[in-house]
């Protein structure tokens, strides 16, 4: 474009990520020898951005306002939470809501789909429908302290965007004019309102250009659509150009990945470049101690033959699957790092529910203490410690320091604190670990887990399958020491360079990331494919996140599945696996199969 004489001015270049978006530009540079910072190009918000500062006047927008980031957003809706409350209800009859952060996220996805508050409670927070009228009332105060403040948070870059330019045609169109083409990446994983945004900033030239795999939409719990992808090609004027060279995957991989296209996306057929490899192997183990094993064993081989440890990828669907592979990477002292967020024992949930363990394992434990006071209402920090801190000079004093949380508890009135000594008396009558979770779980944390957590449903499944590990302990020290023998271990051993580390990640995590050698765990039913998404008849996405996972491997694919599998811990059904198993249909000449157990 530069070269047939339009300007960089003319050209709006947007992107998922700032660094995608510079990292285009610097290469445009290299190839066209002229400067090209008169191009506006970033992510959506970095262009919605943008424009508010210069038109945002006729949305009733200060140029100078404030963007709030999510702690900032978090706390001032806490406020607005907070007072709505108080000023309506006494303290003892206070109605249950979403936390402020979870309220966030709920408010930040009726802006990107574009639905209504009860639409996206009955998506996300279906419990909390009979209190619609209550999170309008608050959403409304939050709306109104935003305004008073001259601030956005995050996610109204987009839609007082999309207002500015629906509500006043003459500056949608100046807009509109100044960009002759415009150029959008990654477009499987746009929002509606970046779908309308798109179409708005190319109303005049009529010139937009998309590139994006709908085979790889992910996250539609972001609230993208791959319909975005399909729908935009039906355009009469539309072009569709299919890219399907395949550079980074063996032949044998890329008639793998061909097998298991995913429905209800373009039709494609890859064409491996690369040199021949071996076939990808399913891999059957017994169970996920068994496959942790396997998967460190190959790992160890893999290491032994020369490969490095940074071209060794393990993928699963939910972080929670990782958690055996773990453990046995520590104990065999082969160093790993977590793409997929935090370790799993280092998690806010998995801290919370081993609190209550280790409090009860050790009542010196402080930090237990302090940390399992605060998840109860109206006990806040200084009061935890106080309460901890007698608790300790009680054991110092050779007395009962659970007799002593009684009496402590009895002094004080907030509701939290009965509900605490209610739950440690019915944990300290379980003997078993296992248990113990599930009590936590049952009385008290689950019902949190959906006030506090948007993602409520996969952090349950993270401590179902805690729950299932502890069962397999008589003694909860010897459970606690093994939880949590990989973070201990992590501390005590010397940095390693991150570069010297086998990968673990989510599918989601590692989309645009490829290994040498890929292991994809847990293929199971009811786990990859997640049994939530078939229940909520999601299993084209889930096909879209194994198509992603198998598309990750340069020279080796071995995938993993078990015999025995994680039971439904909150469902009585019995799922079938017809129909939701990748697995079940893949032509034996493309495959190689492991049975794990026979061989050993």
């Amino acid at each position: 474009m530069i070269q047939s004489g339009i300007l960089p001015s003319e050209i709006l270049l947007v992107t998922f990520t700032r660094r995608a978006a510079r990292e285009m530009i610097q290469r445009s540079q290299v190839l066209v020898r002229e400067d090209l910072s008169g191009m506006l190009a970033g992510t959506f918000h970095h262009v919605c951005n943008v424009l508010l500062r210069r038109y945002g006047v006729h949305v009733d927008l200060q140029p100078n306002f404030t963007i709030l980031d999510q702690d900032d957003s978090v706390s001032l809706l806490k406020i607005s939470r907070r007072e709505y409350l108080n000023r309506n209800f006494s303290k003892k009859k206070q109605p249950k809501l979403p936390a402020p952060k979870a309220l966030t996220t709920l408010y930040a996805y009726m802006g990107n789909v574009l639905v209504s508050l009860r639409e996206a409670l009955l998506e996300h927070h279906p419990r909390f429908v009979p209190s619609l009228d209550h999170i309008e009332a608050i959403y409304q105060d939050y709306i109104r302290r935003k305004v008073s403040l001259n601030a956005l948070d995050y996610d109204d870059l987009q839609v007082h965007a999309l207002r500015l330019l629906v509500e006043n045609p003459l500056i949608a169109r100046k807009i509109s004019d100044q960009f002759k083409w415009v150029l959008v990446d990654e477009f499987q994983d746009t929002s509606l309102i970046q779908a309308q945004l798109a179409e708005k900033w190319a109303d005049v030239h009529k010139n937009l250009m998309v590139v994006g795999d709908d085979a790889q939409s992910i996250y539609s719990f972001r609230g993208a659509r791959y319909q975005n992808i399909l729908e935009f090609s039906g355009h009469p004027d539309c072009r569709v150009f299919k890219i399907q060279n395949n550079y980074r995957s063996t032949p044998q991989i890329v008639a793998f990945i061909n097998a298991n296209i995913p429905n209800n996306v373009f039709h494609k057929e890859l064409r491996a470049v690369k040199g021949a490899g071996p076939k990808p192997v399913i891999a059957t183990t017994a169970d996920r101690d068994q496959q942790a094993q396997f998967v460190v064993r190959r790992i160890r081989k893999l290491l032994a033959a020369g490969v490095s440890p940074q071209e060794i990828g393990v993928l699963y669907r939910s972080h929670s699957h990782s958690l055996e592979l773990q453990i046995e990477l520590t104990r065999k002292e082969i160093p790993f790092e977590i793409y997929s967020g935090v370790k799993f024992t280092e998690s806010a949930h998995v801290k919370d529910t081993l609190s209550f363990l280790r409090l009860l394992s050790n009542p010196r434990d402080q930090i237990a203490w302090d940390r399992a006071l605060m998840l109860f209402e109206g006990i806040g920090r200084v009061t935890a410690e106080q309460i901890s801190g007698r608790i300790l000079q009680a054991i110092e004093e050779n007395r009962d320091p659970f007799e002593a949380l009684h009496r402590l508890i009895a002094e004080r009135q907030a509701d939290g604190f009965e509900q605490f000594k209610l739950l440690i008396q019915k944990l300290r009558s379980e003997e078993t670990p296992g248990g113990m979770i599930q009590i936590i779980l049952k009385e008290f944390y689950t019902d949190y887990l959906e006030t506090h957590f948007a993602n409520y449903r996969e952090r349950r499944r993270d401590l179902e399958r805690l729950s299932e590990i502890a069962a397999r302990y008589k003694t909860m020290l010897q459970f606690l020491t093994d939880i949590l023998l990989a973070e201990q271990i992590e501390i005590e051993k010397e940095v390693q360079k991150e570069s010297e580390k086998v990968v673990l990640t989510t599918v989601h995590q590692a989309k645009g990331l490829e290994w040498d050698v890929v292991f994809v765990l847990s293929v199971n039913p009811n786990e990859f494919p997640s049994r939530w998404a078939v229940l909520e008849g999601n299993t084209d996405e889930e096909q879209r996140v194994f198509y992603v996972a198998i598309t990750r491997p340069r020279r080796e694919l071995m995938i993993c599945r078990q015999l025995c599998t994680v039971p439904a811990f909150d469902d009585d059904s019995v799922f079938g696996s017809d129909g939701f198993d990748f697995l079940a249909d893949v032509p034996e000449d493309l495959v190689e199969f492991r049975n794990i157990e026979e061989q050993e």
